[in-house]
């Protein structure tokens, strides 16, 4: 019974240690590769010179300046009604005019990658 016992406890880890894969330099030599690199059947790979190019990228245009139709030294205490009238007219008409801007795609680029 101590012989059936210490066999199964020195195999039991040698069951687990076949899913363990080889890792660092000596990687390539010794293991076998994870995927496999051929294509499905029934599967085309396009070449590289039939592939489409990448997206076309265009930097944004310049946000129009502010209208500043109001500056801090026109506003008194007579006037600051008309002033903050006019104040809410600015920020609307430049609201606006921030809506009519084209809305392009922010695109990352990391160095080295193309």
């Amino acid at each position: 019974m101590k012989k059936l016992a210490l066999g199964l406890l020195l195999l039991a880890p040698a069951i687990g240690c076949l899913s363990i894969k080889p890792v660092g330099p000596l990687a390539k030599q010794m293991g076998k590769p994870d995927i496999d690199t051929n294509p499905a059947p029934g599967v085309t790979v396009t070449a590289p010179k039939d592939a489409p190019q990448g997206p076309v990228v265009q930097a944004a245009p310049a946000p129009p300046p502010p209208s500043l139709r109001v500056t801090p030294g026109e506003v008194t205490d007579a006037n600051y009604a008309d002033a903050a009238k006019r104040l809410m007219e600015e920020l609307e008409a430049d609201r606006k005019s921030m809506e009519a801007m084209p809305r392009y795609a922010e695109v990352s680029v990391i160095p080295g990658s193309r």
